[in-house]
């Protein structure tokens, strides 16, 4: 980690945040819901999330939005299991998401891009 984080610590003065723009329920969230995956709770405009189609939750009536259950065919059960896939993945590489929509599964293509710029 120090191998990769110093370099672009001293060229740019920072260190990209990889992500796909979604703000996703907690663990905590998942494990009482018997939620198996990463529940996405709001996609940010204008953010990866959003331009490829994945669905928030509606907070209003309670309806599950996708839940990532998988990146690149590795499974994920946990927030730190994504992050850790889309870091490996790289800022500017396209993933495909395993996703559960509406009880189906369907996989989509997303970009990774680095999302401490907007914070």
């Amino acid at each position: 980690m120090v191998n990769r984080v110093v370099p672009q610590l001293i060229r740019s003065g920072r260190v990209p945040v990889a992500g796909i723009g979604n703000q996703a329920g907690s663990d905590a969230i998942a494990s009482k819901t018997s939620i198996n995956g990463v529940a996405i709770i709001r996609t940010v405009p204008g953010s990866p999330a959003e331009r490829a189609g994945l669905h928030g939750a509606n907070l209003q009536t309670g309806q599950l939005g996708d839940v990532i259950v998988g990146v690149n065919g590795k499974s994920v059960r946990r927030l730190a299991e994504l992050t850790d896939l889309l870091e490996q993945a790289g800022v500017g590489a396209t993933v495909q998401l395993d996703i559960m929509r509406g009880g189906s599964r369907t996989t989509i293509p997303v970009q990774v891009a680095d999302i401490g710029l907007t914070r």
